[in-house]
């Protein structure tokens, strides 16, 4: 591709920044395994499901052609290290030249997830602990497992 060529396309690219649009929320799953208290998950009356791969992917090639996205953040409600193809998302992103952004509650960061985290980084990945007090934890959080063993 030429000079020319690339300025085109990039001059082509549609902008959503001017709408104050900058970052894209995909729901790639809405199963999670936790039952937080602030969570409007539990009482939705949508089946738990996960999205099609291909739809993902779909999406992200149409906001790959829009200029002022800042990120792609795959959470919402479901925790995403339960969508068994988080992985191929966050890859087809950088592909595209999308950065992706992954939020997961930690309940599943065990050593087989945290070798795909390092080989399949995204460009920004958080922990989403809402306590710091262990008093609060269970309540708050809605599972049966010990502050201590959950933060660590």
């Amino acid at each position: 591709m030429t000079l020319k060529e690339s300025c085109e396309k990039i001059a082509s690219k549609k902008s959503i920044a001017e709408f104050g649009y900058k970052v894209i929320q995909i729901e790639v799953t809405n199963r999670c395994n936790m039952g937080c208290s602030f969570c409007g998950l539990p009482i939705r009356d949508a089946k738990l499901r996960d999205m099609e791969v291909s739809d993902i992917f779909k999406m992200l090639d149409e906001i790959s052609n829009y200029n002022g996205i800042d990120f792609v953040a795959f959470h919402q409600f479901g925790e995403t290290l339960l969508y068994p193809d988080i992985w191929k998302c966050v890859d087809h992103c950088r592909k595209l030249g999308l950065k992706s952004q992954l939020i997961t509650n930690g309940l599943l960061l065990t050593n087989k997830n945290i070798d795909l985290l390092l080989n399949h980084p995204p460009d920004i990945f958080r922990v989403s602990a809402q306590s710091i007090h262990p008093e609060h934890h269970k309540p708050m959080r809605g599972i049966e497992i010990e502050f201590d063993v959950y933060i660590n």
